[in-house]
């Protein structure tokens, strides 16, 4: 946020475009909190781009000071797709 608002204080680009992608997972896979038994399942990804959003989403810099929302339901949308 101070990057846009040293850059940009009248706020004349306030929307933009985003997305986010994972590559290079090869075996392994996103959990949410470690497992108390030890043992994991291995994903088989190999070097497939896996991208969070099928087009980029529209935000604003008040979803940005959000942060948490926006990396939440890219973590949620990334193990969804992980899954398959």
């Amino acid at each position: 946020m101070a990057f846009f608002e040293a850059r940009d204080p009248f706020k004349r680009y306030d929307r933009m475009l985003y997305n986010a992608s994972l590559s290079g997972l090869g075996y392994r896979t996103l959990i949410s909190e470690p497992r108390q038994s030890g043992s994991y399942p291995m994903g088989s990804h190999r070097d497939e781009i896996v991208t969070a959003y099928d087009r980029p989403r529209l935000i604003t810099r008040a979803d940005l000071a959000m942060s948490e929302v926006e990396v939440s339901a890219a973590l949620t949308l990334f193990r969804r797709r992980l899954k398959t």
